[in-house]
């Protein structure tokens, strides 16, 4: 995705990695679940990490089952019978249903807000909680790729903003902010 390379911009004596993305309408998207992963973005998420091992799809939707990622999510809503790499549950219990330091890379794609929640039939969360709980389930140096309108609340002693990525799909849509944190 050449015209997608991120740029290294200096923030506080250090490089954070700046991007924008214009992924586009996609009127073919597999699912109508509203919501879900605009066209492309898992596939250049995944190739700024190539080197990854284990990877974990957290609020994961409709993510389709595959042997190179676990998905995490209330509710299986993929219909997959054996449910292969998945685990229904809270992301607040990530430790408990997934143990400590499983993952080298995260990728949220949360609720963006108490309507969004609605509309999934979901309960709404606390970010600054997620993070918390998704940070004791990945590797240290591991990375956490968080989709959302805004850049969550976090701790700086379980993170590091490494990079922000603007996400933008077409006319009429959220503009989304994909932040990019390393687990320190």
């Amino acid at each position: 995705y050449p015209a997608s390379w991120p740029t290294p911009v200096r923030e506080k004596d250090r490089d954070v990695l700046y991007a924008t993305w214009v992924l586009g309408q996609d009127y073919r998207n597999k699912t109508q679940l509203y919501g879900a992963y605009p066209p492309d973005y898992v596939n250049r998420i995944h190739a700024l990490f190539p080197d990854r091992q284990s990877t974990l799809h957290a609020f994961s939707g409709v993510m389709p089952a595959s042997e190179e990622y676990w998905r995490l999510d209330l509710v299986n809503r993929t219909g997959d019978t054996e449910a292969q790499g998945f685990k229904e549950g809270n992301v607040y219990d990530a430790v408990a249903l997934f143990g400590q330091q499983a993952f080298d890379l995260i990728v949220a794609d949360p609720p963006y807000s108490d309507e969004d929640s609605k509309k999934y039939d979901t309960p709404t969360f606390k970010r600054i909680e997620a993070m918390a709980a998704l940070a004791g389930t990945i590797q240290v140096g591991g990375h956490l790729v968080w989709l959302d309108t805004m850049w969550p609340i976090h701790s700086k002693e379980q993170w590091l903003t490494v990079g922000r990525i603007c996400i933008i799909r077409s006319t009429n849509h959220r503009v989304r902010l994909a932040s990019i944190f390393e687990r320190v």
